[in-house]
């Protein structure tokens, strides 16, 4: 018995340490492949066990029982599956080098593209991607606006907001000085990248944005912005002059400039604007004084000279 129990232990240590080892690689170029799955299967096409390759596409298979006849099968995603012949394993069997053909079927390349959104609704705010706008290709400002839901603009290009014009226009988050409309009016359609609707403007804006804000976002690279207009006003002869002195004057001009750049923000406007106003008085003064009653005609001229002017001028920085 002392001479037999070395024995024993040494045939189960052999078993122990049997293995089926190998390497796999690309048929073409000769680079490993990594975590290609290599199955063990006996004579009745039962699978015994499996394994993946490592990082240099090595692959051991430990503790399977040697003196059997067995076959591997080795596949991964784009090649063809290979399957080697029958062998017999023995103590620490090694297959060599296995190849691995590309897949006819193997795609060369997966495109996946994702758009955005026309319309994004978020809690303060909606977002207009104009890209999807089809007159956005062309056209002017007014006309992406007018294709956004809840937006119109009527014969006279004023903008309103579900059917109230108290809107502030705002390009790239700097507010438009002067006379907004008519300079959102002149931007082209093609240089906006999106259009931000704001429903509910923070206590920081004025009073004349409660409807809301339109906030224009330019593409980059956009050129320098520029907007001047002159109005010159004036008024027709009176129907009737009355006999006054002076014949009433009528006419008035408002000058605007805006500005816009990356950094730079101007935007001057000035007005003027002459109103008089003829008539003549015609009546009867009727007066009462310690109850005693007195009237008396009244006959004169009653006109008014009305002037008003007005300046403003913004310069931002950022």
């Amino acid at each position: 018995m002392k001479f037999l129990l070395p024995l024993f232990t040494f045939f189960v240590t052999s078993i122990f340490h049997a293995q089926i080892k190998g390497k796999v690689i690309d048929s073409a170029d000769k680079i490993p492949i990594e975590y290609a799955s290599v199955s063990l299967f006996d004579v009745n096409n039962t699978i015994i066990t499996g394994v993946i390759t490592d990082a240099n596409g090595y692959f051991e298979i430990k503790n399977s029982t040697p003196q059997q006849y067995y076959y591997i099968e080795v596949s991964f995603i784009g090649y063809t599956t290979k399957k080697s012949p029958l062998f017999l394993y023995s103590k620490n069997y090694n297959l060599g080098t296995i190849t691995l053909d590309v897949s006819v079927d193997r795609l060369n390349e997966v495109v996946v593209k994702t758009e955005k959104k026309t319309f994004t609704s978020k809690i303060d705010k909606q977002i207009i991607e104009t890209s999807k706008i089809a007159a956005s290709v062309g056209g002017t400002a007014n006309d992406v606006l007018k294709n956004i839901p809840a937006i119109s603009i009527n014969s006279e290009g004023i903008i309103s907001y579900r059917g109230s014009s108290g809107i502030v226009y705002m390009i790239n988050g700097k507010q438009v000085q002067g006379n907004a409309v008519q300079f959102v009016s002149q931007i082209p359609a093609n240089s906006i990248q999106r259009v931000e609707l704001i429903t509910t403007p923070s206590a920081k804006y004025d009073s004349e944005g409660k409807t809301g804000i339109i906030n224009i976002i330019l593409k980059e690279k956009t050129g320098d912005l520029a907007f001047t207009q002159l109005n010159i006003k004036g008024g027709l002869p009176s129907v009737e002059p009355y006999n006054n002195a002076n014949l009433p004057v009528r006419f008035g001009l408002d000058f605007t400039h805006s500005f816009s750049s990356k950094k730079w923000d101007f935007a001057f406007s000035t007005s003027y604007l002459r109103n008089d106003i003829n008539g003549q008085r015609v009546g009867d003064v009727n007066t009462t004084i310690n109850n005693k009653f007195t009237q008396f005609p009244s006959y004169g001229e009653r006109s008014s000279n009305e002037i008003n002017y007005s300046g403003r001028a913004n310069i931002t920085f950022t």
